[in-house]
């Protein structure tokens, strides 16, 4: 669950991670507070991650890009408060290739998110103790929009004999786009 404001009409968040199995830093920040009713936050963070790397070595095209941030405001009142946002993730995501080789035969899969992206705007309201029957009341309402590339590569060389050789390759690229009301 993500907070909202803070205590105090300025506050703010700086941390940064480090992950060596990538050599990546995820330096992320966050300014946010209350004041006469209002809250608010605005944060983002970004990592850049190089191959990943463990006991068997590096795992070669495992390298990715990453990217979030988001705003908020609302204003509340005795029971009840109303606001709207906005939140932004976008990647891209290296896959690492996969081959096997069996008898004659040679298969080498190469794959790829060369980007993710989604944005989402979103407003909402609610009403706490209105009646003895009614306790609360929430709308919320948003609308969002994702982006999806893929890549697929699929590379297959068969052994017929020690003089003839078939080889088929296939690429494909699909772009998916998404809006969610």
């Amino acid at each position: 669950i993500t907070k909202k404001g803070g205590s105090k009409p300025i506050q703010g968040t700086l941390v940064s991670t480090y992950d060596g199995s990538n050599d990546s830093f995820t330096p992320f920040g966050a300014l946010y507070g209350t004041y006469k009713g209002f809250s608010y936050r605005v944060s983002g963070d970004y990592t850049d991650a190089s191959d990943k790397r463990g006991g068997s070595g590096t795992i070669i095209n495992s390298s990715y890009l990453q990217r979030n941030y988001s705003a908020y405001l609302d204003y509340a009142w005795n029971n009840g408060k109303a606001g709207f946002g906005y939140d932004h993730f976008w990647s891209n995501i290296n896959i690492p290739s996969s081959s096997s080789v069996e008898a004659s035969t040679s298969v080498t899969v190469n794959l790829g998110l060369p980007q993710w992206k989604r944005d989402r705007l979103y407003g909402f309201f609610e009403q706490e103790k209105i009646s003895d029957y009614l306790q609360k009341i929430k709308l919320t309402a948003f609308t969002q929009k994702t982006e999806k590339d893929f890549a697929n590569e699929i590379d297959v060389l068969v052994m017929m004999s020690p003089v003839m050789t078939m080889n088929a390759n296939t690429e494909l690229f699909t772009r998916n786009e998404q809006h969610s009301y």
